[in-house]
C-alpha cells in the first residue's frame, strides 16, 4: 500500500492532475447518465399512463420524479405534463388549463410548504385517480366536454360524457364557463365487468375513448372545481364554488375544511389508517 502511494507521489504533477481531472469527469458523468436515464423513464411511463397500459405504480413513478427533482430541479419535464390524446376525436381549446400540480407525499414536505403561505384556511378533499374532464356551458346549457389532452387543447368526447351518470344537460343558473370533472369507474363495476382491464383508471380511460359510446353508461363524473367567464354567476372563493356545484346538482367530492398545516397532516393519516 505504501509502494502505490509512493509511486503516485512520484507521477509528473500534470499527469496527477490529468488522473484527478478524468476521476471528476467520470464522477460528472454519472449524474448525467441517471438524469438521462430518468427523463426517458419519466416521458415514457406518462406515455403509458396516458395512452396505454401503466406498467409501475403511482409511488413507483412518484420517485423516478422525486429523484429527478434531487439532480435536476430545473429539468423542463418535470414543468410538462402527461398528455392523452386520440385521433378519434376533433380538438377543442379549454376554458380551464389543465396543467399539473405541485404534491407533496410527506408530513414534513407539506408543513414546510404550508408554512411559506400562512393561509388561514385549508380545504381538504380526496385526490380522484380517474380522467380529467371539462365540461362547457353557456347560459347553463351543455355545449361540450373535453379531455385533458396538453393541458390547453383536448378531445371532443362530449357523446361519451352525456351518457355518464352525473352528467347535467342544463342547469338551474345562467352560467357560461366550464366545470371540472373526474371521470371514474368504481370498484364494483369494475370487479363485474371490466377486471381484464389493469385497474379501475386505466378501463375508463378505454371506455372513454370508445367511438361507439359502449360501456359509457357505467362510468361516473365526481366535479371539484368552476369558472366563470361572465358576471351572470360569480365566485369569491373555493368553498361558494363547491357550495354552488352543489347547489346545481352536480355530483361533488367530500370535502373538509380546516385552520392548521396539522389538523391537514391528522386527516391524511385519519383516512389513511381507515
Amino acid at each position: 500500500f505504501l509502494n502505490k502511494i509512493l509511486t503516485i507521489s512520484n507521477l509528473p504533477l500534470y499527469l496527477f492532475h490529468l488522473i484527478q481531472v478524468e476521476c471528476m469527469t467520470e464522477r460528472q458523468r454519472k449524474p448525467e447518465k441517471r438524469i438521462n436515464f430518468l427523463e426517458s423513464e419519466i416521458y415514457r411511463h406518462r406515455e403509458l399512463y396516458y395512452n396505454e397500459q401503466p406498467q409501475i405504480s403511482d409511488a413507483k413513478y412518484d420517485s423516478l420524479e422525486d429523484e429527478l427533482k434531487k439532480l435536476d430541479p430545473e429539468n423542463p419535464i418535470l414543468f410538462r405534463i402527461g398528455v392523452d390524446r386520440s385521433e378519434l376525436f376533433n380538438k377543442e381549446k379549454h376554458i380551464i388549463p389543465m396543467n399539473s400540480q405541485d404534491k407533496v407525499t410527506q408530513p414534513g414536505e407539506f408543513s414546510k410548504w404550508a408554512r411559506k403561505r400562512n393561509f388561514k384556511l385549508f380545504i381538504v378533499q380526496f385526490k380522484l385517480d380517474g380522467i380529467s374532464i371539462e365540461l362547457q356551458y353557456e347560459e347553463g346549457i351543455f355545449q361540450k366536454a373535453i379531455t385533458r389532452g396538453d393541458g390547453i387543447i383536448g378531445d371532443n368526447v362530449s357523446a361519451n360524457v352525456v351518457k355518464m351518470k352525473g352528467f347535467i344537460p342544463k342547469l338551474k343558473d345562467p352560467f357560461t364557463g366550464a366545470v371540472r370533472a373526474e371521470i371514474l369507474l368504481f370498484h364494483d363495476i369494475y370487479s363485474k365487468k371490466y377486471s381484464d382491464k389493469q385497474n379501475c383508471r386505466n378501463a375508463a380511460a378505454g371506455l372513454v375513448r370508445r367511438k361507439d359510446g359502449i360501456g359509457n353508461g357505467d362510468l361516473n363524473l365526481i366535479y371539484y372545481n368552476a369558472i366563470s367567464i361572465n358576471d351572470q354567476v360569480t365566485f369569491k372563493n373555493e368553498i361558494q364554488k363547491l357550495k354552488w356545484l352543489k347547489a346545481q346538482n352536480f355530483p361533488t367530492i367530500p370535502t373538509k375544511t380546516v385552520r392548521t398545516p396539522q389538523e391537514v397532516i391528522q386527516v391524511r393519516d385519519n383516512t389513511m389508517n381507515n
